[in-house]
């Protein structure tokens, strides 16, 4: 019994034994470099992981459909540049007036009459029926108003990017940028941006795990397993020969 119980520790401890003495080999002589390296790239990763953490990153696919949303209105103006220029006095007569002081204070005045209903009642007893009938367009006039101001505003903008971009310049940078969308939808862009967030915080992870065994940790675990091995293997030897010699 004792000698079949010899034997079994003797290979187990000799298995031990090789696997520990690779174990050692390989942290003195490859493991040091390699962790070494590996860790080298902690800030780039961590950098990487809090840029796809933070609100700015999440806020790139909106922006990017904004972009897939303006190129049509890019691709308008590039088709219609002689006709803008044309119209610049007029759009930036248009403009300054809508947003002038006594335009805003028109918007704001008006806005305060939609709100006091006692307006109508004075105007209705002192027999202006239908100048109080007529202030029933008040709500629409503030919206066309408000509107104006928006739409030039638009077309003010636009003339900025007429001045900047000669015409043969922003129909490149139109193509461009239809074949970018074309090329990375939407949909596209959200599953890539969902993978570089996952790939920094498994990146993280590895190299954090990596980071708590040092080669010296690694080289004290071979090392004690070598030792445990050759425990094992003496006492299998041993027993063997203490087998041997009772029979």
């Amino acid at each position: 019994m004792s000698s079949t119980a010899g034997g079994f520790l003797i290979g187990i401890g000799t298995i031990l034994l090789l696997i520990s003495s690779s174990l050692a080999y390989i942290a003195k002589n490859y493991y040091g470099s390699v962790y070494t390296e590996i860790l080298s790239y902690k800030e780039t990763i961590e950098e990487i992981y809090n840029i796809t953490h933070s609100s700015t990153y999440n806020d790139i696919l909106d922006k990017y459909k904004e972009l897939v949303d303006i190129i049509p209105v890019l691709e308008k103006i590039s088709e219609n540049y002689s006709t803008i220029t044309e119209y610049r006095t007029d759009i930036n007569d248009a403009y300054n007036i809508t947003h002038s002081e006594k335009y805003n204070k028109a918007i704001t005045i008006l806005q305060q009459i939609n709100t006091k209903k006692e307006v109508i009642i004075v105007l209705n007893s002192l027999g202006l029926n239908n100048l109080s009938s007529s202030l029933d367009i008040v709500p629409d006039l503030i919206s066309y108003m408000i509107k104006a101001k928006q739409w030039t505003e638009t077309a003010k903008n636009i003339l900025e990017i007429e001045t900047l971009l000669p015409p043969e310049k922003l129909r490149e940078i139109v193509y461009s940028l239809k074949k970018l969308t074309e090329t990375v939808p939407p949909d596209k862009l959200e599953k890539y941006l969902y993978q570089t967030r996952e790939g920094s915080e498994k990146a993280l992870e590895i190299i954090e795990t990596i980071e708590k065994y040092p080669p010296q940790k690694i080289n004290m675990y071979a090392l004690a397993s070598i030792i445990v091995s050759i425990t094992i293997l003496l006492t299998g030897i041993i027993l063997v020969i203490k087998n041997r010699k009772t029979k």
